[in-house]
């Protein structure tokens, strides 16, 4: 987990956090083959099959786990220095194992799925929010105390303990204070997750514990309600655990190489993962009493609202494509540019080429936009969004490029224009078993203006939605992941000039808001 995390948590000693520090034990190597076959065949006669995961599954992303011989804990019990993780949590990408999780989602093959671990990399690997418990919250993810609604971000609260966030639910007419949903050691666990939970565990005919050392009530007992009505447990860590007793299998081997070998035995493919990242390229203008001098603001903004950081983001240049193609510089934390122009022409045609951070796969992104200086200026492009983004992810799936889906969100009260862009920024490659991942040859893209470059396939999609919620019921719209957020949700309808007031900042949350299942 991320050490940010552990660090924010209210102080516990060593005697309260269980058992630190276990030896690892590895089974041999034909011994965890037999193993693996067994798993596969109780996974393909399954007919009710729920995964309980812990923080031994997200190691291999770089985020070291509590209790393990280097866990944080064990570390900090003995005074030593803690681990150091090799990679933000907001940068972590999704296991092996997150994303053969998601294949057997897809297949049917797992109903549900109860995790203990924060960091988001579910959500990121396109679980669907409606098949998956978060016992112990999500750093990535508010509530809305007096509606239910959630969102997701692409940035780590800075809170837990179920504090407020300074931000407020965009939810017409609600307008509730949002809290993180991460829990301290005293709070209470979120009950209408426990409940579903609990449900899926009695009616499961097998439980699948990865990575988890069934040490922390409730979620050490979940598995084995199944053993009453004949199901079947089996246990996938690397430490002896307290309930091996109780299990039918028990491997001790690392959770990836597990999971290859159980793939493998059921011939299933393991998508790559592919993520995406949005931002927003805005600007608005105003007129001088006389009207010869048109003054404009220039900013990149986060998709999460005016409160959202863009930490993903090191800096942009913006070319402005007249005859002098003159270069300006947004640096952090407004990325903002201010300017005036005295002509008569209707737009200025812009490239923006935003460099991320250090630890995004992708280096660059290079974006069109157009800095529209006529107030009755519109936009009548109708693209189908969910044709585009899916077209894209699977692009990036097959050549592992960056690319971006344009959407234009027009003119608003006040003169002022905005376009959100969906930037794949990293694509994992699971497939051919060295996870091959974007950038690692300096992979990057120039998105032209209008087609796209040689290199990638960019579109523009007009559109004043993206997202929504529906009957009360949770989205799938929730991640970074490409297959979350284009797989199966409801995508506005195009529109020309539509005018953003007041509930602009509520359609742009509603890409990121979800609800507790009844």
């Amino acid at each position: 987990m991320s050490l940010g995390y552990a660090e924010k948590l209210s102080y516990r000693d060593a005697s309260f956090l269980g058992k630190l520090g276990a030896a690892e034990k590895f089974d041999a190597q034909d011994e965890v083959e037999a193993k693996v076959k067994e798993l596969a065949e109780l996974i393909r006669n399954s007919k009710h099959m729920v995964v309980y995961t812990g923080a031994g599954i997200s190691t291999s992303c770089g985020i070291p786990d509590f209790r393990g011989p280097n866990g944080i804990w064990t570390l900090q019990s003995t005074g030593k220095p803690i681990p150091q993780a090799t990679c933000s949590f907001a940068q972590a990408r999704p296991s092996y194992t997150h994303m053969a999780l998601k294949a057997l989602v897809d297949a049917g093959k797992v109903h549900y799925i109860v995790s203990q671990n924060v960091d988001c990399l579910h959500l990121r690997s396109g679980i669907p929010r409606r098949q998956l418990a978060e016992l112990h919250g999500n750093c990535f993810r508010e509530v809305c105390p007096k509606c239910g609604a959630e969102y997701v971000r692409d940035f780590e609260l800075e809170t837990v303990g179920l504090k407020s966030t300074g931000r407020r639910c965009s939810v017409a007419g609600c307008e509730g204070r949002l809290k993180d949903s991460v829990l301290d050691w005293e709070d209470a666990l979120p009950v209408d997750e426990v409940a579903v939970a609990d449900r899926h565990s009695k009616e499961a005919d097998l439980a699948l514990c990865l990575g988890t050392s069934l040490q922390i009530v409730p979620a050490r007992n979940m598995p084995f309600k199944c053993i009453p009505g004949g199901g079947k447990v089996v246990i996938v860590n690397l430490q002896a655990t307290p309930r091996d007793k109780k299990a039918a299998l028990v491997i001790h081997a690392k959770a990836d190489e597990v999971m290859r070998g159980v793939m493998r035995t059921l011939n299933l493919d393991v998508r790559p993962y592919v993520r995406i990242d949005r931002l927003v390229v805005a600007h608005s203008l105003k007129h001088s009493p006389t009207g010869s001098n048109r003054r404009w603001v220039l900013s990149l903004r986060s998709s999460h609202g005016p409160k959202g950081p863009l930490q993903f983001v090191k800096h942009a240049k913006v070319t402005f494509l007249s005859a002098e193609h003159r270069v300006e510089l947004l640096t952090g934390p407004k990325f903002e540019l201010k300017g005036s122009d005295k002509s008569d022409a209707a737009f200025e045609d812009l490239l923006v080429d935003v460099e991320f951070v250090e630890g995004t796969a992708a280096r660059h992104v290079t974006l069109d936009y157009r800095l529209h200086l006529d107030p009755d200026s519109e936009s009548t492009e109708q693209i189908n969004t969910s044709e585009d983004l899916r077209t894209m992810v699977e692009e990036a799936s097959e050549t592992v490029l960056v690319t971006s889906v344009r959407q234009d969100r027009g003119a608003s009260l006040g003169i002022q224009w905005q376009t959100e862009y969906a930037i794949i920024t990293d694509v994992v490659d699971h497939r051919s078993g060295s996870d091959a991942r974007l950038g690692s040859a300096g992979s990057s893209a120039r998105i032209a203006r209008g087609t796209g470059s040689e290199e990638v396939a960019a579109a523009r999609v007009d559109c004043d939605l993206i997202g929504k919620v529906e009957g009360g019921r949770k989205t799938d719209a929730v991640c970074e992941s490409a297959e979350a957020k284009t797989g199966g949700e409801r995508i506005g309808t195009a529109a020309a000039s539509k005018r953003l007031g007041a509930d602009s900042k509520r359609k742009h949350d509603e890409l990121n808001r979800i609800r507790i299942p009844a």
